[in-house]
């Protein structure tokens, strides 16, 4: 039998793959952070969905990952008091390192 981690690295080798992997494992991530900081903040599901005008069925979606829309999340993090940052990812672009330093 094969283990799981040894799988998973085979086809993460595949570029396609690999691809779909790392942006599903960063939606869970958030997902994962965002269930965490409501309930740090005291909040149900519910609660939270009433004060960011969404339904209890939507903000549970995004807490599992099931249906991440750029909007939901921006009100979630709106009411959570979260900020939502982006940033290049210079260990997968090195050569935008050399240009930055220049």
């Amino acid at each position: 039998m094969i283990n799981y981690h040894k799988k998973l690295q085979e086809k993460l080798k595949k570029p396609e793959f690999a691809k779909l992997y790392k942006q599903e494992r960063l939606i869970l991530e958030i997902a994962v952070e965002l269930a965490k900081i409501r309930e740090k903040n005291g909040l149900t599901q519910s609660e939270l969905a009433r004060m960011a005008e969404l339904t209890q069925q939507q903000v549970s979606k995004l807490e599992n990952g099931i249906s991440f829309n750029v909007t939901t999340l921006l009100k979630v993090c709106s009411v959570l008091h979260v900020k939502l940052c982006i940033a290049e990812d210079t260990k997968e672009h090195p050569q935008h390192m050399k240009a930055a330093a220049v």
